[in-house]
């Protein structure tokens, strides 16, 4: 008798999996990473993973995407939020992210192979420079040309000291004090 799998059981399992999957390709890549070695890492059998995703292209595919759906909600910026608070929140979801940072380093690393997925991965970053430059605006004067340069400046100081810094919360709250001197804002104390 077939075992039957409620809808939350299904959505915990594919969500492993995809983590699983982050974090193997950010480390081997796509050539290089099995569906086997995915499967070890949550103790599934690789056959399993097909029932989820219909094959390892998808797989990769929905390892860099769909991260991307989750985060805009997460990084933009709240009606009425101050700059330092937004900072502040960027950090902490920056520090946590350190194998999905790489696997977009990976991909936009070789973006001639997957123009696809980076032009996805840039437009999503100028969607949230769009944000972000009004704010930015805002809380320091500056121009919005001025802004968009703080703001890539910033986003990628994000990245840089996500992927080579220890996740404490005193390397925490110094990143989120320099990112706030960096846009022109005065990190919450």
């Amino acid at each position: 008798m077939a075992r039957t799998v409620n809808q939350a059981e299904r959505d915990a399992r594919r969500a492993a999996i995809l983590q699983a999957a982050i974090e193997a390709f950010a480390l081997h890549g796509l050539e290089a990473t099995l569906l086997a070695d995915i499967a070890a890492r949550i103790d599934v059998r690789h056959s399993t993973i097909l029932n989820y995703f219909a094959s390892k292209d998808a797989l990769f595919r929905a390892a860099v995407l769909e991260p991307l759906e989750q985060f805009g909600d997460v990084l933009r910026p709240e009606p009425g939020e101050a700059l330092p608070a937004l900072v502040a929140r960027h950090v902490d979801l920056f520090m946590a992210q350190e194998p999905y940072l790489r696997l977009t380093q990976y991909v936009m690393a070789q973006a001639e192979r997957f123009p696809q997925l980076a032009e996805t991965q840039r437009a999503f970053v100028e969607r949230l420079c769009d944000d972000l430059v009004p704010l930015i605006v805002a809380t320091t004067g500056c121009t919005p040309d001025d802004a968009a340069w703080r703001f890539w400046g910033y986003f990628s100081q994000l990245v840089g000291i996500a992927l080579v810094m220890d996740d404490t919360p005193a390397v925490r709250a110094a990143m989120t004090e320099r990112a706030c001197v960096m846009l022109g804002a005065l990190p919450v104390v």
